[in-house]
């Protein structure tokens, strides 16, 4: 599915945060819940070179690293949401 160009990255929410007081949200962001397998990667690539600053991944980073990679961009830069699942909770 195409990603539509965004610039979200001037347009934040103000929460402050303990450790980063000076970052802030992004009001727009991709969900990747519901994603058909193989499909998650390639749209959270395809968000972050449209100019998307805001994902919120769950425990899924192949898009988000290749996008790292090949940009040379800072994770700084970008703000992840991501979660512990409760299976994931235990030692393998």
């Amino acid at each position: 599915m195409p990603v539509a160009p965004v610039d979200a990255s001037t347009k934040a929410l103000s929460i402050p945060h303990s450790k980063y007081p000076q970052k802030k949200i992004p009001i727009l962001g991709l969900g990747t819940w519901l994603s058909k397998p193989g499909e998650v990667e390639q749209a959270v690539y395809d968000a972050l070179k449209a100019g998307y600053t805001h994902i919120d991944a769950a425990a899924i980073g192949n898009g988000i690293k290749k996008f790292l990679q090949e940009t040379g961009k800072s994770r700084d830069e970008l703000w992840i949401t991501s979660k512990l699942w409760n299976n994931s909770c235990s030692p393998p």
